[in-house]
């Protein structure tokens, strides 16, 4: 087998296996939240196939990204069965709300959930192989298999994979976005030309997140904080050249990184989002309106410390985090602290980014009055990431081993 060969058939291997897992919930059980998500759906390709950008549905996640994969689904199932699926959408185009007392609507919404499902497990699979392309960049071919497997395979991760919501979806274009700034950032380290692209690429990610759930705002206010302490090391590096000022050699290398991240990332909104198209202000006001409504009021209880509560206090993510982190994860971030000395510093550098993008998630997490542990996807698998950054040399060596542990786990 040649040397080529080789890791094309471990990442076609890694990705069917990983796509397989995620399919796992076909048929087994329906989460509350699904039904929902597909009637929003159903009415989401209604709307784009009658070119009513108005009668898009405009919800508060903003869940863009998991309505559109839930109407790909609807499109497929018309497409297999088209008599069928037209009486289900006949009856669910009737249907004026959906209230948990309404059993009828729920074997209609049911029929088109499996393509749904399929769809976001498609995605996050893809996900995973363009993560491996970028952290090929960062780390090395055999230790960007190693990172692709311990975020593909990790269980929190493939639990949510293959249900028609948001919270995969989000940890997916989440993670894509971090690891294509770390790959402009060392890019720019290197005076390579590759970090507008890599900026373009985080932006367009970021953009995806924010269509996906509201939170990511934290994302793309993290990339752009990176982007300000890039142009600022940019303008340093350039001391010495006559002619301009810092602050102006500031200015220009923050408008090339910042810029053309905010700027794909506000064209990714507005191309995908129809909402946008018809009622700009509106939207954003109604987004708007339910992340200040999840920060002051908790819609649903948790189950917390033994006790049923809607107000578990900000112990909550702090102490459910350590249970959602993967084993592999704690052990490669510990490999890590004890050789950062001998860590290249551009691997130091990663590895404190995505740490601390991971706090700063968790801590805006911790002042909504609405927790679930689920809401701590992207945090722990910034985490993971990091760890791959940590252990890459040991990683390296035993690349089969670590993604055979992180499947079985």
């Amino acid at each position: 087998m040649s040397r080529d060969r080789g890791p094309r058939l471990a990442i076609a291997l890694g990705a069917l296996t990983a796509f397989a897992v995620r399919l796992v919930a076909l048929g087994r059980y329906v989460t509350p939240d699904e039904p929902v998500w597909v009637l929003r759906s159903v009415r989401f390709a209604q709307a784009l196939a009658a070119r009513n950008w108005a009668a898009v549905p405009v919800t508060g996640h903003p869940g863009v990204t998991t309505m559109w994969l839930g109407a790909l689904g609807v499109a497929v199932e018309r497409l297999l069965a088209p008599a069928t699926s037209q009486a289900h959408l006949e009856w669910l185009h009737r249907l004026a709300w959906l209230a948990p007392e309404n059993g009828a609507a729920f074997p209609h919404l049911a029929y088109f959930l499996p393509a749904g499902r399929v769809a976001v497990a498609l995605v996050t699979t893809a996900g995973l192989l363009l993560l491996y392309l970028l952290l090929r960049r960062l780390v090395g071919r055999r230790t960007a298999l190693v990172g692709a497997a311990l975020v593909g395979f990790d269980p929190f991760l493939v639990g949510h994979g293959g249900l028609l919501h948001t919270d995969a979806l989000l940890a997916t274009f989440t993670l894509l976005a971090l690891a294509a700034a770390l790959c402009a950032l060392e890019a720019r380290g290197r005076g390579h030309s590759g970090a507008p692209a890599g900026w373009a690429a985080a932006g367009v990610c970021a953009g995806l997140a924010l269509l996906t759930k509201t939170p990511a705002v934290v994302l793309l206010g993290f990339l752009l904080l990176l982007c300000a302490w890039d142009a600022w090391r940019a303008a340093r590096s350039e001391e010495g050249r006559p002619g301009t000022r810092r602050a102006q050699r500031f200015v220009y290398h923050l408008s090339a990184s910042g810029g053309v991240t905010l700027a794909t990332a506000l064209a990714t909104l507005f191309a995908l989002y129809p909402a946008l198209w018809t009622d700009p202000l509106g939207a954003i006001g109604l987004l708007g309106g339910y992340t200040g409504q999840n920060v002051r009021v908790a819609s649903d209880p948790v189950v917390f410390l033994g006790r049923t509560t809607y107000d578990p206090g900000p112990m909550y993510y702090p102490l459910a985090a350590p249970f959602r982190i993967a084993p592999l994860t704690v052990a490669g971030l510990g490999a890590g602290l004890a050789r950062w000395r001998r860590l290249p510093p551009e691997r130091r550098r990663g590895i404190l980014i995505l740490v601390a993008f991971a706090l700063l998630s968790t801590l805006a997490l911790t002042f909504g009055a609405k927790k679930y542990d689920r809401y701590l996807l992207p945090a722990t698998l910034a985490l993971t990431l990091a760890a791959v950054l940590a252990a890459a040399p040991w990683a390296e060596r035993h690349a089969g081993r670590v993604a055979l542990v992180q499947l079985l786990l």
